[in-house]
């Protein structure tokens, strides 16, 4: 199945700004801006996991393709290539797609 992927900045910030939110109706709390940091925390760090997955996938594909004999590969593994390099067009922007 396809892998869904996450703007995980987008997230950060809807939450930052939700936190916002709950801040204006009970003001500048201890436990508001710890929440606030803690959203922030969470979300950057699944976004630097995000990217080095496409690191990942990258050095993955650029591998593969250099394979020497890859009419030799059994379909499942040309199909497993094939999506790799999709999944990475895809994050990068290079599909038409969104990306991430």
């Amino acid at each position: 199945p396809p892998m869904t992927t996450t703007d995980h900045a987008q997230e950060a910030a809807q939450h930052i700004d939700w936190t916002h939110e709950w801040q204006a109706e009970v003001g500048s709390t201890e436990e508001t801006n710890l929440a606030n940091a803690m959203l922030a925390q969470a979300h950057a760090t699944l976004a630097v996991a995000h990217e080095l997955k496409t690191a990942n996938l990258i050095a993955v594909v650029e591998q593969a393709a250099h394979a020497i004999d890859v009419t030799a590969w059994p379909t499942s593994r040309v199909d497993r290539f094939n999506a790799a390099q999709h999944e990475v067009a895809t994050r990068l922007g290079l599909d038409g797609g969104a990306g991430s």
